[in-house]
């Protein structure tokens, strides 16, 4: 039977001493130890016995306060408003998030606050900076009576408690110029007084479902995030998830023996926000998404598909793995196997959801399984923190947790009917509204892993590019591409010369602002559509001396040339504008060395250098002087 957090690994049987260990380690840090992180990340993705949750809720703001000693964790501050008391979820996430890849800080303004921080300008409020926030109400918070079985009351109701919540999300977020996202109600069961509530105008139960309608109306319409607290607790179940008796004792919005699960699913969030989620699912083949082996029972003895309880648990799963694969999510495929025999169910079994097509790397061979993950990451261009692993072998699941600790390797059931369950409690493809390019990215990561084994093949890098048939598209930003645009500036971290960040209204602003030069740039080549894969500002409020005010790009078409590209086009630009130099900013981050000798490769100058105190490199470059590179682009305009 599985029960939430079970996708998590067991606890090992030193768990108590290496949590000694590591919490005295974190308490004493000096200095960046990557071994540190690596334990960390281990500790944290275990099964935490109750008993030690408070130690893991200190070990968690440990891990905060040494973020900086802890090189593959992401810091985050969170500041959480509600009309119950949040306390509890605070602590418990501290402890959450080092099992994504987070150190989490969250901050609550007390009970029943929501309104005043959004409406109260005389109310100072917290101090921040924040990297989200979090309205968490309840159903008392729109508690309105109405005649039942009035329609037209009903409405009314609704109205008013919509226009509530909008007030203070948008009173929120106009104060604290973040992320907010908005968790959905909790049905508590005691307010249903027949099956048949659900249907009935004016009462409590529709009210609940119509206000969870309207916030993820307004998430798909990028209004803000959304959390849905309400489907974990039917995931739970409603009677065990609510307690009357800490609710009326502690104004606690949900019982506190589920605070890990809820806190999990937080960070799960909070990961996709930052962009710490899954992009990638490693998948076994025998007994992982087919039963038997497919050596030994040949593709005909294989349990699969319609005519048997396992083999169509079987079926479930992959059609799991096509939902992902459907919202952007990578499959590939990592088996000790003989390659030719590994590939003839994707073939030849008529029961096979998955075919070849679906998969973007397919790897089948008797190396250690460590080792073809990493030749997995590298393919695909993604880091390991990026990569899902299902295997049914705790042998093979407990090799690549011990060798590489940033992967998510899930505990798998040893019943497959329970894997769809399992990895969906575990969260892993979390996700934020899609757009239609998050709809394409498998396809285009697919084409990354095919033009990777083409360079291998070719050897000649600039024979190589020039295979590609590249075509790219630069265009100015328009009301089709905004969402897609915010997303890239909100989330590019690595290949992002000043990581400035902003928001939808913010790219509607600049886009309509005649001082600025707004790019967003589309690449295909003949393997994959990559969609939209950098955005560059350009400030050209000085007439003569323009200033490259963002640059980014997606670092899956990195070494294909596209910077400098790009920069041609802005020198051409900046030339037929009259501008005599290009003015250029590198503010570096934890996370954006990749691009701190961006500058000196596009031929810059340096001309200030106020790193010591947070202003970053300057450099500038004549376009008298500039000699363009020599890029294999064909311009697309479509």
């Amino acid at each position: 039977m599985f029960k939430p957090g079970d996708w998590r690994e067991p606890a090992a049987a030193d768990f108590d001493v290496r949590l000694k260990r590591l919490t005295g380690e974190l308490r004493g840090v000096d200095q960046e130890r990557v071994d540190l992180s690596k334990e960390l990340r281990r500790i944290a993705a275990m099964r935490v016995p109750m008993q030690h949750q408070s130690r893991m809720q200190r070990l968690g703001k440990l891990a905060f306060a040494s973020h900086a000693h802890l090189p593959g964790f992401r810091p985050m501050r969170v500041l959480a408003v509600g009309n119950k008391t949040l306390d509890f979820l605070a602590a418990d996430l501290a402890a959450a998030g080092p099992a994504r890849g987070l150190v989490l800080q969250m901050t609550t303004t007390g009970f029943d606050a929501a309104t005043a921080l959004a409406m109260d300008d005389q109310w100072a409020g917290p101090e921040g900076p924040f990297d989200a926030v979090l309205v968490m109400l309840d159903a008392s918070a729109f508690a309105e009576r109405v005649t039942l079985l009035d329609n037209a009351a009903e409405d009314a109701r609704m109205s008013r408690a919509a226009a509530h919540l909008t007030r203070i999300v948008d009173g929120i977020s106009k104060r604290i110029d973040v992320p907010v996202i908005v968790a959905t109600l909790a049905r508590d069961p005691a307010s249903a007084l027949s099956s048949s509530d659900g249907g009935m105008a004016g009462s409590a139960t529709r009210l609940v479902s119509q206000l969870n309608a309207f916030i993820h109306a307004q998430g798909q319409a990028r209004q803000w995030l959304v959390w849905d607290f309400g489907l974990l607790a039917e995931r739970i179940g409603t009677f065990a998830f609510c307690d009357p008796v800490r609710m009326h004792l502690a104004k606690a919005p949900y019982a506190l023996e589920y605070g890990p699960q809820v806190a999990d699913s937080l960070a799960a969030k909070l990961a996709a926000l930052a962009g710490r989620c899954g992009r990638a699912l490693v998948l076994d083949l025998d007994n992982t998404i087919w039963g038997g082996v497919v050596a030994d029972d040949g593709p005909e003895g294989l349990r699969l598909g319609q005519g048997s309880a396992e083999g169509e648990a079987f079926t479930a799963f992959q059609r799991l793995t096509l939902d992902w694969r459907d919202r952007g999510i990578v499959l590939t495929v990592c088996s000790k196997n003989v390659e030719a025999i590994a590939r003839e169910p994707f073939k030849s079994h008529a029961e096979m959801l998955l075919r070849e097509q679906h998969v973007a790397v397919f790897i089948a061979n008797f190396d250690d399984k460590a080792s073809n993950i990493r030749r997995i990451a590298q393919s695909l261009d993604l880091g390991l923190e990026s990569l899902v692993f299902v295997d049914d072998n705790p042998a093979e699941r407990e090799r690549v947790r011990a060798e590489l600790p940033f992967v998510h390797v899930p505990e798998m059931p040893e019943d497959v009917s329970y894997f769809p369950a399992s990895l969906l409690d575990a969260g892993y493809f979390e996700y934020l509204p899609l757009t239609a390019e998050d709809l394409g990215r498998s396809d285009a990561y697919t084409g990354r892993a095919r033009a990777a084994a083409t360079l291998e093949s070719i050897g000649n890098y600039d024979e190589y590019l020039q295979s590609l048939d590249m075509r790219i598209s630069v265009k100015p930003f328009d009301p089709t591409g905004k969402a897609r645009i915010a997303q890239l500036i909100s989330k590019s971290n690595q290949f992002n010369l000043t990581t400035r960040r902003y928001s939808e209204v913010d790219v509607e602003r600049l886009s309509a602002d005649s001082n600025f030069i707004c790019m967003q740039v589309r690449m295909k080549d003949r393997f994959a559509d990559h969609g939209m894969i950098s955005v560059v500002v350009i400030d050209k409020t000085e007439a003569h001396a323009w200033s490259i005010d963002t640059w980014l790009m997606s670092c899956r078409v990195l070494r294909r040339g596209v910077e400098q590209f790009l920069m041609n086009q802005v020198m051409q630009l900046a030339g037929e504008g009259g501008a005599d130099v290009v003015k250029g900013l590198y503010v570096p981050t934890a996370r954006n060395g990749l691009v701190a000798d961006f500058f000196e490769q596009m031929t810059f100058e340096t001309v200030a250098d106020e790193t010591a105190v947070g202003g970053g490199r300057h450099f500038e470059k004549s376009v008298s002087s500039y000699t363009p590179f020599q890029c294999f682009f064909q311009t697309d305009g479509a």
